[in-house]
């Protein structure tokens, strides 16, 4: 065995019932870190006592399943990397926030600006474009992924092509050229087509209807 990893899920909010009253709590980020590193240790060290485990490369991860709004994923607020007696944890600075937001706007008002000028064009381009929401991963403050999702009340597949084109194009405007782009295009509820900008400029398209 070459080494194993794990995921220690953590749920920031908890519930209470007093006085027949649910009453939710939320731990704070600090608080969530040392239980998580804690865990971690423990999950650690039971590990080691598992017959030949005990110099066994080990990688744990903590992710916190909440969020700043339902439509966001969690997010991994530490890791580390135990070798034997060997290893620590390191926090992650990882968040995610929507587009449009103003959380958007005060951490990244260029990608902002830009997610703006889409909508704009897409909008004109086929009037018929109900949604387009961004759901953005950042990095130690900086923009590591972008997702577009993208609804039309398209009548005809030619429209759906020509949408989907001229999306592709729009991506390639993005300034920030180090993160992923994934746009997924929704025809009413089903995805007619993914358009990725990898962070070295490469461009791939996939139809699915």
């Amino acid at each position: 065995m070459a080494g194993l990893s794990f995921a220690i899920v953590l749920n920031q909010t908890l519930t209470s019932m007093e006085n027949n009253v649910a009453v939710q709590r939320t731990i704070s980020d600090q608080r969530l870190y040392e239980y998580g590193t804690d865990m971690g240790r423990k999950l650690e060290a039971y590990l080691r006592k598992i017959p030949d485990m005990e110099n066994i490369p080990i990688y744990i991860t903590l992710y916190n399943s909440s969020s700043a709004d339902a439509t966001l994923p969690g997010k991994f607020i530490a890791d580390g990397y135990f070798t034997g007696r060997a290893g620590q944890f390191a926090k992650n600075t990882e968040q995610w926030v929507l587009f449009p937001s103003d959380a958007a706007e005060t951490l990244d008002s260029v990608t902002s600006s830009e997610m703006k000028s889409v909508r704009t064009a897409l909008k004109e381009f086929i009037p018929e474009t109900i949604a387009i929401v961004g759901q953005a991963r950042f990095v130690d403050r900086k923009l590591d992924f972008l997702r577009i999702n993208v609804v039309i009340q398209a009548k005809t597949y030619a429209e759906i092509h020509a949408l989907t084109q001229y999306l592709g194009s729009l991506l390639e405007n993005f300034s920030d050229k180090g993160a992923i782009i994934v746009a997924n295009v929704k025809n009413y509820n089903d995805t007619v087509a993914i358009i990725q900008r990898d962070a070295d400029g490469d461009l791939t398209v996939i139809y699915t209807y």
